[in-house]
């Protein structure tokens, strides 16, 4: 299920398997029941565990026990009664939820027999809603592999979670067989959004089970499609095999998908060969020195733990062209990996940064931080020392913000120590900030906070959501004023 995603249907979809596989749990820890012991049970759903093995326990029921009364009832059917009346006799009068594994047994089984003309009729005789919407998904999954087009249409009909779900897993399933097809399926939907989203699912599909077929058959689908068609191919390939990708991507004219594309190649092809892949960003012509330094970036990241040497001496040499808050050399991005694996080896570097932009500020701050998140205190506190006083104002301030939100308590032990009243300003703003998320500070020590404190401050975080509750509150009032009032 995992290509319905970005416009429209990914995250969604993941909601949806949730809402339905949940509810199924739901229901599976209410009977007892945790799997199917049907054969067709969809593995998507329950897994590969028989309900047999699940339900082997020497202090449970007996064998016998564990059948529900209604199936016991059932099995002695006689067999000439048609699968509609089985049906009827099964949902008559009894609780769906009790009769949900029978029920969802026997759906199938009677899909199979008649065919996908029967989800009308199982529809409208479900009366528990969780239940229908469980059993609905669960046939359409097997309508999908014979008769998708109406599969498709049938899930349309659902509502909530299980039609995306159905939806999620009838397009999948046709588009990963035939993906012309799906898309030709799709594409005489009436409903424009769902026409769209489907279409474009139908291509991240296809582009990851054939992407050189969808590319050599883009000028086949709807004008609409294309570039995304072209678009979602190309990065299938460039995932697949970085270096085809790059010859593709020599023709193209649109700097958006070439950035994608560059930062798609530079991804996978330096968590294979970092090495080569640094060869081809600094030898690779780009059309923009932008897209060309995210793209050393994303390859810098992967070789700082393989070759971090090779990594900060090339950071180095590249030259600053990222402005904004990405002011600054790429030694930082060496850095700020480094300091993951081998923080000793971070440190060191930072006398041979670039006094550029905001290279010293963020590099001295990525090393700090590191040395809270390892509980190394005093190491972050020294590590100020190296800086100028601004210098110090910006660092100390980073590092008290990610002291507080990481071991709130150890720093309000240490703030009466701390080297200057600056950083116990600091220090205290970073308790306040984060004490509504750690809840570490009670009361008492919230009041102690304020002797470090300007008088009279106030958190610009807890002010904001403050001003916007109380405009909220003024919102609700007014509107009920002005909806109570008579014509």
């Amino acid at each position: 299920m995992k290509f319905l995603n970005e416009r429209g249907f990914q995250a969604a979809g993941l909601f949806a398997i949730g809402a339905v596989v949940g509810s199924i749990a739901t229901l599976a820890v209410a009977l007892g029941v945790v799997a199917l012991t049907s054969d067709k049970a969809p593995p998507s759903l329950f897994g590969n565990q028989s309900a047999s093995t699940l339900l082997d326990d020497e202090s449970g029921p007996s064998t016998v026990d564990q059948i529900p009364d209604s199936e016991m009832q059932f099995s002695t059917t006689s067999e000439y009664e048609s699968p509609e009346d089985k049906w009827e006799a099964l949902v008559y009068g009894q609780s769906n939820i009790a009769q949900f594994e029978l029920l969802l047994r026997h759906a199938q089984t009677w899909l199979d027999q008649e065919g996908i003309k029967v989800i009308d009729r199982i529809s409208s005789t479900l009366s528990d809603a969780t239940v229908h919407d469980a059993v609905i998904a669960s046939v359409l999954q097997d309508a999908a592999h014979t008769d998708p087009q109406t599969a498709l249409q049938q899930a349309l009909e659902l509502k909530g979670p299980a039609r995306l779900f159905a939806l999620q897993t009838i397009i999948e399933i046709w588009a990963s067989a035939d993906p012309q097809s799906a898309l030709a399926g799709v594409s005489i939907l009436e409903s424009f959004t769902d026409r769209q989203a489907l279409q474009e699912s139908v291509l991240k599909i296809w582009a990851n089970v054939d992407p050189r077929g969808l590319l050599d058959g883009i000028d086949l689908l709807p004008e609409n499609m294309r570039q995304l068609g072209m678009e979602e191919a190309l990065l299938a390939i460039s995932r697949e095999s970085p270096q085809e990708a790059i010859q593709l991507m020599a023709d193209l004219t649109d700097r958006e998908l070439v950035d994608k594309l560059s930062k798609e190649i530079a991804t996978h092809w330096s968590e294979q060969d970092a090495h080569a892949a640094l060869d081809w960003v600094l030898t690779n012509e780009f059309p923009t020195n932008v897209i060309q330094a995210e793209a050393l970036m994303i390859v810098l990241a992967n070789l700082a733990s393989e070759d971090p040497e090779l990594a900060f001496q090339t950071a180095r040499e590249q030259p600053i062209v990222l402005r904004g808050q990405f002011y600054r050399g790429l030694e930082v991005t060496v850095i700020q990996h480094l300091v993951e694996t081998d923080i000793d080896a971070a440190k060191a570097m930072l006398s041979q940064i670039r006094n550029e932009g905001l290279t010293v500020a963020h590099a001295y701050s990525e090393v700090g931080r590191a040395y809270i998140r390892n509980g190394e205190f005093d190491q972050a506190l020294k590590l100020g020392e190296r800086l100028s006083e601004r210098g110090q104002r910006n660092y100390y301030g980073s590092l008290m913000y990610q002291w507080a939100l990481s071991d709130p308590e150890s720093l309000f032990a240490a703030l009466e120590g701390l080297p200057s009243e600056q950083i116990k300003d600091q220090a205290a703003r970073g308790l306040v900030r984060y004490n509504p998320e750690t809840y570490a500070l009670n009361d008492e020590q919230l009041e102690q906070l304020k002797t470090y404190l300007p008088e009279g401050y106030e958190d610009p975080w807890s002010r904001t959501n403050r001003l916007t509750r109380e405009m909220s509150s003024n919102f609700d009032g007014t509107s009920a004023i002005i909806f109570s009032r008579s014509p």
